[in-house]
C-alpha cells in the first residue's frame, strides 16, 4: 500500500498522477536557474586590460633603457673630452719642458763665440747672463773660461745677485744690477779643470754632472778651439744647474703655468716625479676616483738630448723622470653629470611606481573578475538554493491544495515533505543573513556573549541533523565530555557555524557513513573536531576553502559556498580559529578551537 512505502517512493508516488514527475520537476528548475550564463563582464574586460598592461610594461621599460642608454653615452662622452683634455695638457706640458729646459742653452750657449773671448773683461757677458736669467729659472750660474798665457787661465763667473749659489761666502752686492761677477773662485776650480779635459774638438758641447761643495748640479757647456792643425782649447763657455733647487723650486710655477693653459673650467692634476718615483711638485688637486693617468717620461737634460746622446766618446747616464696628468672635471661637466644621475634615478623610480600601478591594477581587475564570476556563481547556487525548496513547496501545496490525495497519512507525509524543505529554505536564508552580519565588524562585535558548555553546543548543533544521520545510517560518535569548561561565544551563531561544519561532512560523505565530533581542552581554550570520511578535499582547494563563492572542482552536491566562510568569520569574530585537514579518498577533519569563557551575559 502507498502508506508503507518510505517517504522518497510516497513522494514518486504522488507525483505520478502529474504528467511531469518530481525528477524531471527537479531537473527543470535546475535548467530553469542556470540557463543563459555566460562570461562576466571582468572576464571580458581581463584580455584587454592585460593587453593594456604589456603594452604599458613594454613602453616603461624601453623608457628605462633609453634612459639608461641615455645617462651612460653622456658619461662615456664626458669620460672622454676629459680624457682628450689630459692628452693635450699632457703634450702641452711635454712640449713646455723641452723648450724650457733648451732654452738657456740655445740663448746663452749656443751662440758663444771667439768674440765673447776676446773682450777682457767680457762684459758682454753681462747682457747675455741678464738676459738667460730674466727668461728661464734654472741656470744659477754662467762659467766664462779662456786660455791665456799662465796655465789656469783666466775664469769669470756671472751669478744670480737675487739667489747666490751655496758655494759663494763672499756677502751680496748691494749693486742692483742682477748680474753679479766673480772671478777665478777657487771653488769651481775642479769644475773648470774637468770641462778642459773632456773637452773635445770633435764635440764642442759638453754635459756633466758633479758636485761642487756637496750640492749636486747639471754642467752644460759650449768649447771653442783653435782653427789650425792643433786645435788647442781657446775657451768654454758653460751654465750650472743646482739639483736641489731642481727638485724643490723649478716645476711648480711651469706646471700651474700649463695647468692654466691647458686646463680649461676644469683644471688639471699635474704632478711631476723623479726616477726614484718621489714626487718633486706640491700636492696636486684630488683627481676623481676612476681618472685615468695619463704619464709620460722626459729626460732631465737641459740640452738637446739628441745631441748628448749622439756623443759616444763621453757616456753620459741621462735620467728619465716622469710626468702624470689627470683631468679635474668643471662644474658645469660635474652638475651636468649629477643632474643625468637624478634624472635617471627619478625616471627608475617613476618606472617602478607604474609597474607596481599596473601589478596592483592586474591585480585588482584579476580580483574583480573573479569576484564578478564568484558572485555570478553564488547568484546562480543561492537562486537554485532558495527556488528549488521554493518550487518542491508550491508543488507539494498544489497537490494538496486540488486535493488529490485524501489519506490522512498520505497528507501527514507531504506536510512532512513540506516542514523539511522550509526548514531546508530557513535554512539558506539564515545563512545569508548570518553572512551580511558578521561581514560587519561592529555588528559582530555587538553579539550578546554567553558562558556555554561545550557539550550543550554540540548537542544543540547535532539535534537537527539526528533524523537525516539516522535516514543516511551515519555511524555517530561523539567524545564531548560534559567536564570541559565553559566557552564564551553567542550561542545561535556558533551553533550554525557547527551546522555548516556538519552539514558539509554529512553532504561530502556518499561513501564513508561516518561521523565523529570530539571535544579536547588546554588551559586557554577548547576544541572541537569534526571528523568525517568522505570524499576530501583536493590539495589546490584547500588553500581557498574559505574563500567567499568559492567551490572545489570536485563538488557535486550543490551549494553556495558560504557555509565555511561564514563559520570562519563566526570563530574568528569569538577570537578563534578554524583549521581544516583533509587527503582525497582519507575524509576530512575541522578543528574549532575557542576561548574559555570570560563572562556572562546580563
Amino acid at each position: 500500500m502507498i502508506e508503507t512505502q518510505p517517504k522518497a517512493a510516497s513522494a514518486r508516488a504522488a507525483v505520478g498522477a502529474d504528467p511531469r514527475p518530481v525528477a524531471w520537476t527537479f531537473g527543470w528548475i535546475r535548467r530553469l536557474t542556470f540557463r543563459g550564463r555566460g562570461v562576466t563582464d571582468g572576464a571580458v574586460r581581463l584580455p584587454i586590460v592585460m593587453t593594456f598592461v604589456v603594452a604599458m610594461f613594454a613602453a616603461t621599460m624601453a623608457l628605462v633603457w633609453f634612459g639608461y642608454v641615455a645617462t651612460r653615452e653622456w658619461r662615456s662622452g664626458t669620460n672622454l673630452l676629459l680624457e682628450r683634455r689630459a692628452n693635450e695638457a699632457l703634450a702641452l706640458v711635454r712640449a713646455a719642458l723641452s723648450a724650457d729646459m733648451k732654452g738657456a742653452w740655445i740663448t746663452a750657449i749656443v751662440p758663444f763665440n771667439t768674440t765673447n773671448l776676446d773682450e777682457d773683461p767680457p762684459y758682454s757677458m753681462f747682457q747675455v747672463a741678464a738676459r738667460t736669467f730674466a727668461r728661464f729659472p734654472y741656470p744659477e750660474s754662467f762659467v766664462l773660461w779662456k786660455q791665456t798665457g799662465q796655465d789656469d787661465g783666466a775664469t769669470y763667473v756671472f751669478n744670480r745677485a737675487d739667489r747666490p749659489p751655496p758655494w759663494e761666502t763672499r756677502p751680496s752686492s748691494d749693486d742692483p744690477f742682477p748680474v753679479v761677477l766673480v772671478r777665478d773662485p777657487a771653488a769651481l776650480a775642479g769644475l773648470v779643470a774637468t770641462v778642459r779635459k773632456q773637452a773635445d774638438a770633435a764635440s764642442p758641447f759638453i754635459m756633466l754632472e758633479r758636485s761642487i761643495n756637496g750640492t749636486p748640479y747639471q754642467i752644460v757647456a759650449h768649447a771653442l778651439f783653435a782653427s789650425g792643425p792643433s786645435h788647442a782649447l781657446l775657451g768654454f763657455m758653460a751654465f750650472t744647474v743646482n739639483e736641489d733647487w731642481l727638485h724643490t723650486q723649478y716645476f711648480d710655477p711651469l706646471v700651474e703655468q700649463v695647468a692654466k693653459i691647458g686646463g680649461g673650467g676644469g683644471g688639471l692634476s699635474i704632478t711631476v716625479s723623479d726616477d726614484e718615483g718621489r714626487v718633486v711638485t706640491k700636492a696636486a688637486p684630488v683627481a676623481p676616483e676612476g681618472a685615468s693617468d695619463l704619464h709620460t717620461r722626459f729626460p732631465v737634460l737641459f740640452i738637446d738630448p739628441a745631441l748628448v746622446k749622439s756623443i759616444s766618446s763621453r757616456p753620459t747616464r741621462v735620467r728619465e723622470w716622469t710626468v702624470h696628468v689627470r683631468s679635474l672635471p668643471d662644474q658645469a661637466l660635474v652638475a651636468t653629470l649629477q643632474g643625468t644621475r637624478r634624472m635617471f634615478f627619478l625616471i627608475s623610480i617613476a618606472a617602478g611606481a607604474s609597474l607596481l600601478a599596473l601589478v596592483l591594477t592586474v591585480r585588482a581587475d584579476r580580483a574583480s573578475a573573479a569576484l564578478a564570476s564568484m558572485k555570478s556563481d553564488f547568484v546562480a547556487a543561492v537562486t537554485h538554493e532558495l527556488k528549488t525548496p521554493v518550487a518542491f513547496i508550491r508543488l507539494v501545496g498544489d497537490t494538496l491544495a486540488n486535493g488529490r490525495y485524501t489519506s490522512p497519512k498520505t497528507v501527514q507525509e507531504y506536510a512532512g515533505l513540506l516542514s523539511v524543505e522550509a526548514s531546508r529554505l530557513s535554512g539558506s536564508i539564515d545563512n545569508l543573513l548570518t553572512y551580511a552580519r558578521y561581514s560587519s565588524a561592529p555588528a559582530a562585535s555587538a553579539s550578546e556573549l554567553a558562558d556555554v558548555e561545550p557539550a550543550d553546543l554540540v548537542e544543540d548543533a547535532l539535534q537537527g541533523f539526528r533524523p537525516v544521520l539516522a535516514n543516511l545510517e551515519f555511524d555517530l560518535v561523539i567524545d564531548v565530555s560534559p567536564d570541559l569548561p565553559q566557552i564564551c561565544v553567542d550561542r545561535p551563531a556558533m551553533i550554525q557555524a557547527l551546522d555548516n561544519i556538519v552539514d558539509n561532512a554529512i553532504k561530502y560523505s556518499a561513501t564513508g557513513k561516518h561521523l565523529a565530533v570530539t571535544g579536547t581542552a588546554t588551559a586557554r581554550s577548547v576544541t572541537l573536531s569534526v571528523r568525517d570520511r568522505g570524499t576530501g578535499i583536493a590539495r589546490k582547494d584547500l588553500s581557498r576553502i574559505f574563500e567567499r563563492f568559492y567551490r572545489g572542482g570536485n563538488v557535486t552536491s550543490s551549494g553556495s559556498g558560504l557555509g565555511l566562510p561564514i563559520a570562519k568569520r563566526i570563530v574568528e569574530s569569538h577570537g578563534g580559529r578554524i583549521d581544516v585537514r583533509s587527503a582525497v579518498g582519507s575524509g576530512t577533519e575541522v578543528d574549532v578551537t575557542l576561548p574559555l569563557g570570560r563572562r556572562r551575559s546580563a
